[in-house]
């Protein structure tokens, strides 16, 4: 077992740099539950019986320990189980009940000594000695001894421990790897001990354990390898709801490495799983993808490079280009943002060769709607509305700042001076600023710009019934198109700040308690595209 393993290495370091190289090797080791036990007094193997200070070995058990001086009683008791032992006794007495002893207590080095097997067996723990380690290794834990059973592949021990309750998901405190008896029933192709976990509830959704189990694949005594085993266990493991996709800590999917490793059985098999998405590389036509197929099929995260040099890295679906996603060309330009049916459709990010931008909206793979082209410093050439590409009209001219935004209070002095009211069809109405900043990366926005508007003025707009349609539209949009100034205006001043902003009036519903708070919105915008994973700034949007 690697534990033993590690044991042995430690002891056989130690009688390498010890000059008294046989008492380190007549050292006694006693491992509880996986974990060293220090006694002040070392144990004492007396003809194969090991003796070790009964106050140590008791407390570690979770005894409470009582001594009688007069008597030269030890006395042990936890729950309903008291153990009692007498020095120079061949006696003991547990609940009462008189067991012989192979060896009595004893007192050395002003400690009493007693039987280490006695104690813990009387304990319900198991105990196995290895006279070549010197080693005692006690199981009192009943999932430690599980953990046992796997590593020996005792299908028996582990049925029997687990209907007592054993938890299958158990490693050994300070195992490094947190081997638990999944990782050894996996490791040994051992598959009616990883059946019984797994109908003991075994969690074999957390790991990489089909990528394990391929590591593990037996060898031959020929050239080759055995796959079988290992391939049952695979399909055990899917069937429990393992993870195919799952990389080992080495980054390689278990199909890659599978093929890699010449395992035919292994990777036919996963390449059969319909429709469970396995991750794999497919060549087509020369071009090469990198990914999750279904079916054979791109389906999910992949990379698709071309002949040329460039590539496309995002999501498929059915083998299109389908959401978010990155299209780089051979010269550098790139594409980031939306993909329906395989072309640019949306809010996304153009950028050319020389490193000026354009971000706004694509449709059909073209420059299609609101959008403006950036120099590569950030600033704006052209701000308006396009159509297959062909710029066809400016946007009204924008406020500036004179000089840069960069805090809060800035932001809002800019904010007032040029967008505090706005002159409609229904006469002037007025605005105050909240803006709210965002310092930590919990947040997908750098600032919220919350405008609050004139209640009477809105009430009567959206939901009063003295206005007719027309003037009421035409209100709206007048109020649209200044909020969109806001937007657009802020995002030219502050190109690499994420942000949203909206029209906004709070209230109480019982204003004298000040409970049941009430919020209205209108006209809420962003500049980042939420499907983003990096939450990128990208042009002005509606949401």
């Amino acid at each position: 077992m690697k534990k033993m393993l590690i044991t042995l290495i430690f002891l056989l370091f130690i009688s390498l740099t010890n000059s008294n190289g046989a008492s380190a090797r007549d050292e006694i080791w006693i491992d509880l539950d996986g974990q060293k036990v220090i006694f002040e007094v070392p144990p004492v193997n007396d003809s194969g019986t090991i003796l070790v200070e009964f106050r140590t070995l008791f407390e570690k058990l979770g005894y409470k320990v009582k001594w009688n001086e007069q008597t030269r009683t030890v006395e042990g008791v936890k729950d309903n189980l008291t153990i009692n032992l007498s020095i120079g006794r061949k006696k003991a007495t547990v609940n009462g009940k008189e067991i012989n002893l192979e060896k009595e207590p004893r007192i050395e080095q002003g400690s009493t000594l007693v039987p280490l097997r006695f104690v813990a067996e009387a304990s319900g723990a198991d105990v196995e000695w290895n006279d070549t380690a010197k080693i005692v290794d006690i199981s009192h834990d009943i999932s430690y001894r599980l953990l046992t059973a796997a590593i020996l592949k005792d299908t028996g021990k582990m049925k029997e421990y687990l209907s007592r309750g054993a938890n299958p998901n158990y490693s050994t405190p300070g195992d490094p790897f947190e081997y638990t008896s999944v990782d050894w029933s996996i490791i040994h192709q051992h598959r009616e001990g990883l059946e019984l976990l797994i109908q003991h509830g075994a969690d074999v959704t957390k790991k990489s354990l089909i990528y394990d189990a391929i590591i593990h694949v037996k060898p031959l005594t020929k050239p080759g390898k055995d796959e079988s085993g290992c391939l049952e266990i695979i399909k055990l493991l899917i069937k429990a709801g393992a993870d195919p996709l799952t990389k080992g800590p080495t980054g390689i999917a278990p199909y890659d490495l599978a093929k890699s490793n010449g395992l035919t059985q292994i990777t036919s098999y996963l390449e059969s799983l319909n429709d469970k998405p396995h991750e794999t590389t497919v060549l087509m036509n020369g071009n090469k993808y990198v990914g999750v197929v279904i079916k054979g099929i791109p389906n999910g995260l992949g990379k698709l490079t071309l002949v040329d040099g460039s590539y496309y890295e995002g999501k498929f679906v059915s083998g299109k280009l389908e959401g978010q996603g990155k299209y780089v060309l051979a010269d550098g330009s790139y594409y980031e943002g939306r993909f329906i049916n395989g072309a640019l459709e949306g809010q996304g990010t153009y950028v050319f060769a020389n490193k000026n931008k354009y971000r706004g909206e694509f449709k059909q793979g073209k420059f299609n709607g609101r959008g403006a082209i950036y120099t590569a410093l950030g600033d704006m050439i052209e701000s308006g509305d396009y159509i297959d590409g062909v710029f066809v009209n400016i946007l009204p001219s924008l406020p500036k700042p004179s000089g840069s935004l960069t805090t809060t209070d800035e932001l809002k002095d800019f904010l007032e001076k040029n967008f505090s009211e706005v002159t409609t069809s229904l006469g002037t109405t007025k605005f105050t600023f909240e803006i709210l900043e965002y310092n930590s990366s919990a947040w997908s926005y750098d600032f919220a710009i919350k405008v609050k508007y004139d209640f009477d003025f809105f009430f009567e707009l959206f939901h009063g019934n003295k206005l007719n349609t027309d003037i009421k539209e035409k209100v709206k949009k007048e109020l649209k198109d200044h909020q969109e100034k806001i937007g657009r205006s802020v995002v030219a001043a502050m190109p690499t700040k994420r942000m949203y902003g909206e029209y906004y009036d709070s209230w109480y519903k019982y204003p004298n308690l000040k409970v049941d708070l009430m919020t209205s919105t209108y006209y809420s915008w962003t500049n980042i595209d939420e499907s983003y994973p990096s939450y990128e700034p990208s042009a002005f949007r509606w949401k």
